[in-house]
């Protein structure tokens, strides 16, 4: 009798730890936003079943918001510090949705269901990132019944094969259209929540920004970083005699301001953040537009995050607006400018070709015109972390003799001017002595 009891007491005991770890298991997964029972998962984007444990595949099944407009299909959950592939969308998933207007799939995708999409009347946007659909594991009338204007963005070299594909699977409408697209440029991002952004203007109450630096030199600067050159620039000299040839030359890097300007939004998807001012981005080439466009030091050191999230994203909006700028240098009687002398440099790209600006000299004065700034060569607007150049400094770069109507102190002068959106603005870049040394 008392081995029987001890043995119930025991049964008892683990029956009851058994329990205990289930509900220390469920509590757990629900503080961690994941719930889950038997082998179903929701977290705050949508329901999922695990359709294959060892491979860690998962079935999209349900949206957890039934009002949400923009519906993300991931490409991965994480589910216990697993990460799963999402493979798989279920039967009817979405099937007469009216609220969901922009739907994104993605890439691990192979099969869709039977009807997954019927219906979605108010549906005008959908990426699909995934290239593995075939015909055969995309089930009928998937995309059937959806907005008359829809567009289809799909992966670039699967064009041709997923037009078939969605005209057989419901998508036959002659408004309805699918485009090939760059993938990665999507990121699995939820774009809908976008603050209005208002374009710059400016005027009185908001004066055009002044150059991230801009130096003027007696000698060669153009080589110099920007943390040098008031290290190299030189403003007055002793070292010359008639005949002798003495360089100027100034570089200017324009303020991001004139470029674009920054928008902030609520999306989902993964995202990199930078490691100095901690803005997120959607992808790489974001990322790399940050770097060029920022003034506050950010390297490109960030933060990755590996799972699909809610998150406030950082993006860059391009602005159009051409840019005119010009650098102009007065010369004192002393000095003669050397024929054929002017260059112009970007730091990264090199010589630029003579095509691309005007030079024009009267009396003393030498004027150098870049019609716009913004454009290539000086500015390359696809900005990615590995372009050759973007927004790089450019400089002026001419030659000069000293001649027989020098005086004991010959005094240049330069300025650079530039005009954006209707408004001028004129920086005076100082004045630079050369000295004779005959006249000592």
């Amino acid at each position: 009798m008392k081995n029987t009891l001890k043995t119930k007491r025991k049964e008892l005991t683990v029956i009851i730890t058994i329990v205990m770890l289930v509900v220390t298991a469920i509590s757990i997964a629900k503080l961690l936003g994941t719930t889950f029972a038997n082998n179903t998962f929701e977290d705050a984007n949508g329901g999922y079943i695990i359709t294959d444990g060892e491979k860690l595949e998962a079935q999209f099944t349900e949206v957890s918001n039934k009002s949400a407009t923009s519906v993300v299909i991931p490409d991965t959950i994480k589910i216990n510090e697993q990460k799963f592939k999402v493979i798989s969308i279920k039967d009817n998933v979405l099937k007469d949705n009216k609220k969901v207007k922009k739907l994104i799939i993605g890439s691990n995708v192979k099969k869709i269901g039977k009807k997954a999409f019927y219906g979605c009347k108010n549906l005008k946007t959908i990426v699909i990132k995934t290239s593995n659909l075939t015909s055969t594991n995309v089930k009928a009338d998937a995309f059937k019944g959806l907005n008359a204007k829809v567009v289809v963005n799909v992966p670039e070299n699967k064009l041709a094969a997923y037009k078939k594909i969605l005209k057989a699977k419901g998508l036959t409408g002659k408004k309805q259209k699918v485009k090939g697209k760059k993938m990665e440029e999507e990121d699995g991002t939820d774009k809908e929540k976008e603050e209005e952004v208002p374009e710059v203007t400016f005027g009185s109450d908001h004066p055009l920004p002044d150059p991230e630096y801009v130096v003027a030199s007696i000698g060669d600067i153009t080589k110099a970083g920007s943390n040098y050159l008031d290290q190299v620039k030189v403003t007055d000299t002793k070292e010359y005699s008639v005949g002798d040839e003495i360089t100027f030359s100034a570089t200017m890097c324009m303020h991001p301001d004139i470029y674009g300007r920054w928008g902030k939004r609520e999306t989902y998807g993964r995202w990199l953040a930078c490691n100095v001012c901690g803005k997120k981005f959607s992808s790489d080439k974001e990322l790399g537009i940050h770097v060029a466009m920022t003034t506050d030091g950010c390297l490109g050191d960030c933060n990755a995050i590996a799972f699909d999230e809610a998150y406030t994203e950082t993006y860059w909006i391009p602005d159009e607006s051409p840019c005119r700028a010009v650098f102009c240098f007065t010369l004192p009687d002393g000095l003669s400018y050397k024929e054929d002398s002017v260059r112009l440099w970007h730091l990264d790209y090199g010589e630029i070709d003579k095509s691309k600006y005007q030079t024009d000299i009267s009396g003393n004065e030498l004027t150098v015109t870049i019609g716009n700034i913004k454009s290539e060569p000086f500015y390359n607007q696809d900005i990615t972390l590995d372009s050759s150049y973007t927004r790089w400094p450019v400089s002026v770069l001419f030659g000069t003799e000293m001649n027989g109507s020098i005086t004991a102190a010959n005094t240049a002068s330069a300025t650079v001017s530039y005009t954006y959106k209707g408004e001028e603005k004129t920086i005076d870049l100082g004045k630079f002595s050369v000295y004779s040394s005959s006249l000592q």
